[in-house]
């Protein structure tokens, strides 16, 4: 499908200005006419970019997992544990739906300490009776 920007586009790793034609593939054809994006074009200018030739990765590997800094293969759930202050300088280790695990208490420092043993598969610690 030939199409002409009627404002500016950006498509494939490009910004197209207004008044530039290029071809897609029908589907996303008519996603940008439905959107008053571009409008139909019949004339025999030749397209600046086509669906075919349009790269559609960042220039030099650049993408948003590496730009932060993140794996994009890393699990984004909640981590299983974690400590809270219940007040008092009093801390406790609780799970990912903010129930506590075990009769742990104790300070801020040994509440991590704790949350990293419990994540490494170490055992709650038990009730003192």
């Amino acid at each position: 499908m030939k199409l002409r920007t009627l404002r500016p586009l950006f498509f494939g790793m490009t910004t197209l200005p207004e008044g530039r034609v290029f071809v897609t593939d029908e589907q996303h054809g008519r996603d940008l006419l439905r959107n008053g994006f571009v409008e139909e074009h019949a004339g025999k200018e030749e397209p600046e970019l086509t669906l075919s030739n349009v790269s559609m990765a960042p220039p030099s590997g650049l993408t948003s997992a590496s730009l932060a800094g993140t794996n994009p293969t890393a699990s984004t759930t909640a981590p299983a544990f974690k400590a809270k202050h219940k007040g008092g300088g009093k801390w406790i280790v609780v799970d990912a739906e903010d129930k506590q695990v075990g009769a742990f208490t104790g300070n801020q420092d040994e509440a991590k300490a704790e949350v990293a043993r419990l994540a490494a598969g170490g055992e709650p610690a038990a009730d003192k009776e």
